[in-house]
This record gives structure tokens, sequence and C-alpha cells, in this order.
């Protein structure tokens, strides 16, 4: 049984397993707006209707999440659950590759979502079943290097196929990495000992927080409202870098995959320093606020600023810095923020507590396309002004959404108020 202890070798499996989890996924993402030139072109689409396409991802990306974290994550070993995502990402690269009309297009899209909109909660939960809650912020952190390891990958790959073999060669790579990562995880994925799996009495504990009290505490709610901040941009890099860099700035396809590749790949770097510098901090006894809240708050503030400095730089080496500052340190709140979640959910809430925050958030996934490409419409003749005002509001989306993680997460208290109120209800019975 030692391969099952937590925090042990079979556990960095799981984590190595699960980052390449997060590269299937993110490529999967990563590809509409890398074909998204050709795409326009082929089908003659205006900005808002790009726009339109590229947001069906996220039609039922918020509804499948909350609804599997509702009804499935109890019910269903996240062994399995993985593998069934990734088998409906891998059917709905189907229709991107044999349809030759828009509805397709959109039915492969709204397919995709379908199936990803549960996928990162999913795999935070299935790692904390390996971590205990003070090992997190590492393996978590190799999780999420795999979205900057998809992005750095992805980025010339993709470009590569869609180049040589028109956009439709890119949906098929999508296809056969997520087919060969569920060879990989059906021989090695497992679920870990401290995971709530079907029939398990792993973690016992009556300990229960309800509901109510739980979504509105001021920790829980301050760390959802910085990760639908920071989701904004999720959604405006998988649509709108790219065409913002060829349309706007004028990179040819081939630099505009570097570039995208350096931009979002660097969240690699960004996540793993920070993250360690976090779990210094809390091994040298600095309260989770700090360590936690207030790193991660900052971080994503910081971006914000960069993401709305970015455009008036006249460097262009400068205007990438900047670009990859605002586009990969809101990352950092995929990363330590589920950790928070983690840290206040008594275990047996902590499955659907994952599942609804990292699912409901992504409505702003849904918004940032159609917003940014009715902007860029409006501007016209000048699309670059439209992509200048875009990042402008993402800027002061993201400093708001820092600032209120950093005004409002605050694991110890959140703890303590738990505590004390199921004091009060034991008393009382």
């Amino acid at each position: 049984m030692s391969q099952f202890v937590p925090n042990g070798r079979k556990a960095w499996l799981i984590a190595g397993l699960l980052f390449l989890y997060s590269i299937v996924n993110f490529i999967d993402k990563l590809i509409m707006g890398l074909a998204a030139v050709p795409i326009i072109k082929e089908f003659g689409l205006k900005p808002a209707e790009y726009g339109a396409l590229a947001s069906s991802f996220f039609f039922l990306y918020a509804i499948s999440g909350f609804l599997v974290g509702i009804f499935v994550v109890k019910r269903m070993s996240a062994k399995w659950l993985l593998m069934t995502l990734v088998a409906i990402w891998t059917l709905a690269q189907l229709p991107m590759v044999f349809g030759s009309s828009l509805a397709a297009l959109y039915a492969g899209r709204i397919l995709l979502g379908l199936g990803e909109g549960p996928g990162t909660p999913s795999a935070y939960h299935a790692l904390y079943g390996w971590f205990t809650s003070d090992k997190r912020n590492m393996p978590t952190a190799v999780l999420l290097a795999g979205v900057g390891a998809g992005f750095l990958i992805g980025g010339p790959l993709l470009t590569y196929f869609i180049s040589g073999y028109g956009w439709r060669a890119g949906f098929i790579v999508c296809g056969v990495a997520g087919a060969l990562w569920m060879v990989l995880w059906g021989l090695f994925g497992a679920d870990g000992p401290l995971l709530e799996a079907v029939g398990s009495k792993a973690e016992p504990s009556d300990e229960h927080v309800p509901w109510v009290e739980f979504w509105t505490d001021r920790t829980v709610a301050a760390n959802f409202i910085m990760a639908m901040a920071c989701y904004w941009v999720t959604g405006l890099s998988i649509t709108w870098l790219a065409p913002y860099l060829q349309l706007g700035l004028g990179y040819t396809p081939k630099d505009t995959g570097w570039l995208v590749s350096v931009i979002l790949g660097s969240q690699i770097g960004i996540q793993m320093v920070i993250s360690y510098g976090s779990h210094r901090l809390l091994g040298a006894g600095f309260s989770s606020r700090i360590s936690r809240g207030l790193v991660t708050g900052g971080s994503v503030a910081v971006g914000g600023v960069a993401m709305a400095l970015a455009p008036d730089i006249g460097s262009s080496t400068t205007q990438v810095l900047l670009l990859a500052l605002g586009f990969t340190l809101p990352s950092l709140c995929f990363v330590i923020g589920p950790a928070v979640v983690g840290e206040v959910s008594p275990p047996r809430q902590r499955g659907i507590a994952l599942l609804v925050t990292y699912s409901l958030m992504t409505v702003t996934g849904l918004l940032s396309p159609i917003i940014t490409g009715k902007i860029v419409q409006a501007a016209g003749a000048a699309p670059l002004v439209g992509y200048t005002q875009a990042l402008l509001l993402t800027g002061g989306i993201l400093v708001f959404g820092g600032a209120v993680a950093m005004l409002g997460i605050n694991p110890e208290a959140t703890r303590a108020r738990f505590a004390r109120n199921r004091a009060r209800e034991l008393a009382s019975t």
C-alpha cells in the first residue's frame, strides 16, 4: 500500500499525468484563436460574428461543470470522470474536422465546452485526493503548468499544421492528443487515499458547513470574484490574442504562433516561482491570508496594470513583456485559489465546492470574446483602437478582482468562523 501514501511517488505520478491532461485541455482551447484568421476568411465572418462563434465554446461550460459538481462528482470515481470528459473532448473534434458549415463549427465547440467545463476543477479534485492541504501549492502548480506548456507547445505545433495542411488539421492533432492521454490515464491513473470516492470512507468526518453559509463567506466570495476576473482573461487569450497580434499589430501567422507561445507559455515559470514563494511563506509560519490571499490578489492586480499599459508602449519587446505579465499573472488564481477552497472546505464538501466555484466562474469566458468582438467591430477601419479599448477594460477588471482578493481572502478567519458556528449548533442540540 506504500504507493498510495499521500504526497508520495504515486501522488507525483498522478500530478504528472494531470500535467499532460492540462496540456491537452488548453491545446483544445488555443486552436480556435490560431485558426481564427483562416476561419474568418473561409466563412466571411465579421469580428462580432467570430466572437460569438468563439464564445460558443462556453455556452454549456459553466452549466456542465455545475451539474457535474452537484450530481456526479460524489457518485463517480475521479479516474473514470476524467476519462469520460476526455472522451467527450476527443469526439468533439469530429464536427470540426469533417464539417463544412458554420453550424458544424458551432456544434463542435459547444460539445467541446460541455466536456471541458468540469475538466480543470475535476482535475483539482483528483489531485487533492493525493496531497494533504499543506502540500497542495506545488502539485497544483505542476497541474496548471500544463496550461502554459499547452500554449508553449500548441502555438508552433498547431500553427505548423494549420499553415501547412489547413485549419482542420489542427483539430485532428487535438483529437489524437486526447486519445493518447486516455491510454496513459487508463494504465496509470488512480483515485487517491484522501479522495471521497464512490463508497469510500477516506477522510472520515461528520463536519459540514451549510451551503448558504459557505457560499456567502467572505473568503469564498472574494476568491470567486477574483476567479471570474481572471477567467475573463482566459476567454480573451484563447480567442482574441492571436487575431490581435496578426490583424491588430501586423505580425505574420508564423510569428503570431511563436508570440502566442512565448506570451502564454511564460505561465510555467511565473506559476512555479510565485507558487513556490507562497509555499515557502506558509512553511515559514506566515498566515494563509498573506501567503495565499495577498500574494495571489496582488499578482492579479499587477497583471491588470500591465495589461492596461501594454497597448500604448512603443517598444515591441516591452509590449510583449507587458502582455506576457497581463495574460499570465492572473493564472495564479487557478493555482493558489483552489488551494484556498480546499483549505476552507470540509473534506466531504470539497469536490462540490471546487466543481461549482471553478465552473461558474467561466461565465466571464463566455462574455469576454463576445464583448471584445463588439468593441473591435465598433472601431471599424481602426481595429487597433478597438483592441486597445478591450485591453484597457480587461486591465480594469483584473485590478478590481485582485483588490477584492487582497481585502477579502482570509482562510484562517473563515475556518474559525465555521468552527464557532458548528460549536454553537452542537451546543444547542
